[in-house]
This record gives C-alpha cells, sequence and structure tokens, in this order.
C-alpha cells in the first residue's frame, strides 16, 4: 500500500451461531434444522447465501425475472409480488422480507399473507429503512430528482411507504406476531454504492445522468459523515434501518408498543457494507480513525466501506 493510499482494516466475519437469538438471514437460515423451508420474499439475486445451505428448501419470488436467482437444486423462482402469495398455509419455517416492504402498497396485507403460510411457530424477519433518517430521506430526494429530470414528475417514488420502529411492530403484532428480537443497523447507503456498480457497466445519456447523480450523492454521504464526526464525535449513520423478528403466535402481545420494543433483545452494529448489505461490528472505530484508518474490506464480499 503506497503512503498515499487510504489505510484499511479488515474485520473478521463472527459465526452465525456467536450469538442468540439470530437477526441477520443468514443467522436465521444457518440456525435452521435440515429439511426446513424458506420463501426469501422479494428476492431479488437472493437475501442470504443460498449454496451454504444445500440440506433445506429455498422458495423464493420477485417482480423482476429470475435470471440473477442462483441456480440451485434446492431453490425454487416465482415471478410474483408480494400482495399475491398464494402458497399452501402453513407451508414454512422461516420468511424473509429483506428491504420490501418499503416497495410495496399493502404491507399489512403482505404480513398477513405471511402469517397465513407460516408453520405455526415459525419465523418472520422484516428489515425496513427508518425514513426519518439521513439515508432513507437521500435516497426518496435522489428518485423524486430523478424522476423530474426524467419528465416524470408525478410517477411514484420506490420508498413510498414510510416506516418507524413503531410503525413496523404494530402491523406484525396486529397480524399476529409476538417479536424475537431487533437491531437497529448503520446506514451502508447500499442504494448509493449499488447504483454506481451497475450504472458504470451501462451505457447511454439517462445512464450517465444518474451516475453523476449517486457519485454526488456518495460525495455528501462523506462530506456528512465527517462533519458529524468532527464535531459531535459520534457516527450519524446509526439507526437509518431496523431488523426485526417476529414468532407466529396464538396470543400475540397486548402491551404498550414501546413497552414491548424496550424489553426486546436488541444487537448493536456499528457498520453495514454497501455493497452486499452485511451488518458488523468494528471495535474502536474511534480510535482507529484517529489513527489514520479511512476503509474496512467487507468479509463477505470483499468490498471497501467508509469506516
Amino acid at each position: 500500500m503506497s503512503p498515499s493510499s487510504p489505510k484499511c482494516i479488515s474485520p473478521t466475519l463472527p459465526s452465525p451461531y456467536e450469538f442468540a437469538p439470530p437477526i441477520t438471514p443468514d443467522e436465521l437460515t444457518a440456525s435452521l434444522p435440515a429439511g426446513s423451508k424458506v420463501l426469501d420474499i422479494g428476492c431479488g439475486s437472493g437475501s442470504f447465501n443460498y449454496s451454504a445451505r444445500p440440506d433445506i428448501e429455498i422458495h423464493c419470488c420477485d417482480i423482476l425475472p429470475p435470471s440473477p436467482v442462483p441456480a440451485l437444486p434446492n431453490v425454487q423462482y416465482r415471478q410474483v409480488s408480494a400482495d399475491s402469495l398464494d402458497y399452501q398455509p402453513g407451508s414454512f419455517d422461516l420468511l424473509i422480507m429483506n428491504f420490501v416492504l418499503e416497495h410495496t402498497e399493502k404491507p399489512a396485507h403482505i404480513i398477513k399473507l405471511a402469517h397465513s403460510i407460516l408453520k405455526s411457530d415459525g419465523v418472520l424477519y422484516i428489515s425496513v429503512p427508518i425514513a426519518s433518517h439521513y439515508e432513507d430521506r437521500s435516497f426518496r430526494a435522489y428518485d423524486r430528482f430523478l424522476k423530474i429530470l426524467t419528465l416524470h414528475p408525478f410517477d411514484r417514488i420506490e420508498h413510498f411507504q414510510h416506516f418507524s420502529e413503531n410503525k413496523i411492530f404494530s402491523i406484525a403484532i396486529e397480524s399476529g406476531f409476538t417479536p424475537i428480537a431487533k437491531s437497529l443497523v448503520p446506514a451502508g447507503f447500499g442504494w448509493i454504492y449499488g447504483n454506481i456498480e451497475g450504472l458504470s457497466k451501462t451505457p447511454g445519456i439517462k445512464s450517465r445522468v444518474k451516475l453523476s447523480l449517486c457519485r454526488w450523492n456518495l460525495f455528501l454521504a462523506d462530506i456528512w459523515l465527517k462533519f458529524n464526526h468532527a464535531l459531535y464525535s459520534n457516527d450519524p449513520r446509526y439507526g437509518a434501518n431496523i431488523l426485526c423478528t417476529f414468532r407466529k403466535s396464538p396470543s400475540p402481545p397486548s402491551d404498550p408498543i414501546r413497552s414491548i420494543i424496550q424489553n426486546l433483545s436488541a444487537r448493536h452494529f456499528t457498520h453495514s457494507c454497501g455493497h452486499c448489505g452485511l451488518p458488523i461490528n468494528i471495535q474502536d472505530c474511534e480510535t482507529r480513525r484517529k489513527s489514520g484508518v479511512t476503509q474496512w474490506k467487507c468479509p463477505r464480499c470483499g468490498n471497501l466501506n467508509i469506516l
């Protein structure tokens, strides 16, 4: 590494069995017994490492074509929207909705459908962005500005559902679920990194405009982080997204929402990879920054992120 290169650290990926209860899609699927059935709703190219569990039955669905989904013997793909799920009642041990509900028109309806197709003690995983955080606000501003530039100012933006911690727990409990655990995960700015990676390979003026906007957003995010670190000695990325798990229950809790949330098992993460979404804990961040470390290398995908 040359003297002018940014200093980088390489944190290790913890064992999925190191923490209880499991909270990420990888941890949840690693903890399942052989023969379990999982449904990955709004899967994209996969919300977890499908190849790590050849001994479980993986069903996945999305409104997009199946080309990015891994072609494995234990994986079955369907092209269907989340609010039209018609799987048999009591089919699955685990349902995953990884940053899906903010894109949907009827999140409460989808969670009720999830309740019906889970087994009696099945687990539901949900992750959503917190609408009041800078990361989600910046994405919505980018999306709206892009629609104005392309002469579609009244088109619906992608994250048109706005979630808070209270809202997502209220919907799940009203749908018959009992909360298990939660984690507030720091911003990784995955929407910026993902767009930059994809648009860099895409020709055309429209792609160039999008790429310029994303690079500008990444620059602003970097300035925002440095400004907060310098003035307040804190990390403003914290609290950008919430991961939560629920169990299908015949008698959901009736306590006040805030009381339920405060008494939940909570996991803490310091960073989130902007490329693959991995949440991770990095020790002594402030000390490392003061020593000149500016980046960390994701142990899952190998990409660099801002420390």
